[in-house]
């Protein structure tokens, strides 16, 4: 649920500088899965899980009805359900789920939520699926 070193930077700007953040104009973000914590550092091709037909997720930045997120208090959630493609490699872990500005490619990440434990186990023919509300992300 961290924000990588990058963003916290922008945000710090943002908000004692008025220095609007990079991503500020980009008008959807994107939900990617990856086999490891992409880290405070990383990029949104860290460790991403790649297969036949799987893609990033668009999220749209938009208020009102056509949020993506309810947020409240300090917490991000997701408000619809999120579906990837169904996986068709052997059996993987999933160990963390990334928010970032690029559809494809080393874009950044803004966001990362490592899944607890060992992650979830990803089985052929599975489709990583996450109900609303189980994507969280928060600001401390």
């Amino acid at each position: 649920m961290s924000k990588t070193t990058r963003h916290a930077g922008e945000m710090l700007a943002y908000t004692l500088n008025g220095k609007r953040p990079g991503f500020h104009d980009v008008p959807q973000l994107y939900l990617q899965l990856h086999t490891a914590d992409p880290g405070a550092d990383g990029n949104q091709a860290a460790h991403e899980l790649a297969y036949p037909g799987y893609q990033r997720i668009a999220v749209p930045r938009a208020d009102g009805a056509r949020a993506a997120w309810r947020i409240d208090d300090n917490t991000a959630t997701n408000l619809a359900a999120i579906t990837f493609a169904r996986y068709s490699g052997p059996i993987v872990q999933v160990r963390a789920l990334s928010l970032g500005t690029a559809a494809s490619g080393p874009g950044r990440v803004l966001r990362r939520m490592v899944l607890e434990g060992t992650g979830e186990t990803l089985s052929p023919q599975q489709a990583p699926h996450f109900e609303p509300g189980d994507i969280q992300f928060s600001e401390t």
